[in-house]
């Protein structure tokens, strides 16, 4: 399971992904909490990092988009 965490960095920012002491933390754009179009380019990005939100519902993401139809 991962963390999540939100940062305004830029614009067009959508995600990063870190690893510290072993943890994976996840930095989402804010809009991924409550845009769904920004939701499933979130969960898109992380598929290519490897990553499924649906398995780790480590973040309001991966819990949001089961019942939203992402």
């Amino acid at each position: 399971m991962a963390t999540a965490i939100t940062y305004d960095r830029e614009p067009g920012h959508i995600a990063d992904v870190l690893e510290i002491s072993g943890e994976t933390i996840c930095v989402l754009n804010p809009k991924a909490f409550t845009d769904r179009d920004t939701r499933s380019l979130v969960k898109s990005w992380m598929r290519g990092q490897g990553l499924d939100c649906e398995a780790c519902l480590g973040c309001p993401v991966g819990v949001m988009q089961q019942g939203d139809g992402d």
